[in-house]
């Protein structure tokens, strides 16, 4: 019994385990990869493109044909019988000596491939941005509501503590309904973060296919901003590893590819032909007189070069030739705007990692100094020299610096990983790295 117990207990604490570690950002992460029919599309799309290189490379590799043929000839005359029976068995192989045109569309395939396993990269970075950025938004949204109910908490006490002053003629009644309105505001404030935390619940829900009820809460004490490398390296490592930069160069070689897949239609092809052949014949003669049957077999060997040289195709040749050319240029003139989009983004990503950090470090003095405010205008409060206007402004102050420093905390690690993603390195370790930021569980409003 004793065994069965403690058995019990073991399974239980794996279970437990596994839920607790399956609500953290690396584990939803690994759960959301599994099950979004995106990524799985595009996984799909890549295997197709890697299968499509053998389809291309086929043209190049012999050819082999078989052919059967086998006949049946009866005449009956008077007294005269004739029964002819063929059969016939023949070998073709047939191949490629000479045809660059294969080799260019075999190298062509390979390079869309190449820009397929590329999209299925980026779009594992997209999901893994997307997920972070659906689950910090949950925990953004939790926290505004728990800074709105402690603000409503301490608006609440005020109006109490304002009712029963004007109870006693301490003060008017526009105190009151001062408190009353700041109240009232700070509720419709609390429905709108409800449903907001619900939307942002929503799309993780969407992304993952799960519906969570808890998630690891972020500890601000392992948080440490650092600034960013030198905005010169960062612009340059992306130019080299940014992975849509990479599908544009590699977009921009398969339309150079092209011309000259368009410029082989002048160019010849030579072919080899090679088959044998094996024949049987029966033949049957049946008279009044005489019986005669004989049985023939015979093979054949042929082997042969054929030339096939384009002259003159209507100008279809050149056509096609001037038509990749200016594709080739369109794709040209598109990384180039790839890579001043780029350039855009890198400069605005490592301002927002600036700007991050300096507001964290603002927020974090003016929490400090709305805290002492806020005591200073009670204490006056209490002996008539401050209102409950300025009790309940410099409260809304405190509250707002709150979730101001809340979200820049959110603001900094997302706009971190939005370099990473820009740098092409946004990866699962960049999540655990994270992930080791992340600690006690918090349950999600209802």
């Amino acid at each position: 019994m004793n065994k069965i117990i403690k058995l019990f207990i073991l399974m239980s604490s794996i279970i437990i385990g596994y839920n607790c570690n399956a609500e953290d950002l690396l584990q939803i992460y690994k759960i959301t990869k599994d099950n979004n029919p995106v990524l799985k599309k595009i996984e799909s799309e890549r295997y197709q493109a890697y299968k499509k290189i053998d389809e291309a490379r086929s043209p190049l590799l012999p050819q082999l044909n078989v052919t059967a043929n086998s006949s049946y000839k009866n005449s009956d005359e008077i007294n005269n019988k004739k029964n002819i029976k063929n059969s016939e068995v023949s070998l073709h192989v047939i191949q490629s000596i000479i045809d660059i045109s294969k080799w260019q569309s075999l190298s062509i395939q390979e390079k869309n491939a190449a820009v397929s396993n590329i999209n299925y990269q980026v779009s594992q970075q997209d999901l893994l941005l997307e997920t972070a950025i659906s689950y910090f938004n949950i925990l953004k949204s939790i926290d505004a509501l728990t800074y709105l109910k402690a603000h409503k908490l301490a608006v609440y006490n005020q109006l109490d503590q304002t009712t029963q002053r004007f109870n006693v003629g301490l003060t008017t009644i526009t105190d009151v309904q001062n408190a009353r309105a700041n109240y009232d505001s700070i509720i419709a404030q609390e429905v709108l973060g409800y449903n907001e935390l619900k939307n942002s619940v929503e799309i993780l829900r969407k992304i993952s296919g799960v519906q969570y009820t808890q998630l690891a809460k972020l500890n601000i004490n392992k948080l440490q901003p650092t600034k960013p490398d030198n905005i010169t390296f960062l612009l340059e490592n992306a130019r080299i590893k940014n992975l849509s930069l990479l599908k544009s160069r590699l977009t921009q070689e398969i339309s150079n590819d092209k011309i000259s897949l368009a410029k082989s239609g002048h160019l010849p092809v030579v072919t080899l032909n090679a088959s044998t052949t094996l024949n049987s014949t029966q033949y049957d003669k049946n008279s009044f007189e005489n019986l005669y049957k004989t049985n023939n077999h015979s093979g054949k060997n042929q082997t042969a070069l054929s030339l096939n040289l384009p002259i003159y195709q209507g100008n279809a040749v050149n056509s096609q030739v001037i038509q990749a050319q200016y594709d080739f240029q369109a794709k040209t003139e598109q990384l180039e705007s790839d890579i001043r989009k780029l350039i855009h983004q890198v400069n605005s990503s490592y301002n927002d990692i600036l700007s991050s950090i300096s507001h964290i470090n603002a927020y974090k003095q003016l929490t400090v100094s709305t805290q002492s405010s806020l005591d200073a205008t009670e204490a006056g409060y209490q002996v008539g020299t401050r209102t409950i206007v300025d009790v309940l402004s410099a409260t809304s102050a405190l509250y707002q610096s709150k979730q101001k420093l809340s979200n820049a905390q959110y603001d900094y690690i997302i706009n971190q990983l939005k370099m990473e993603y820009l740098q092409g390195s946004l990866n699962e370790n960049s999540i655990q790295r994270i992930n080791n930021m992340l600690e006690d569980e918090i349950f999600i409003p209802s």
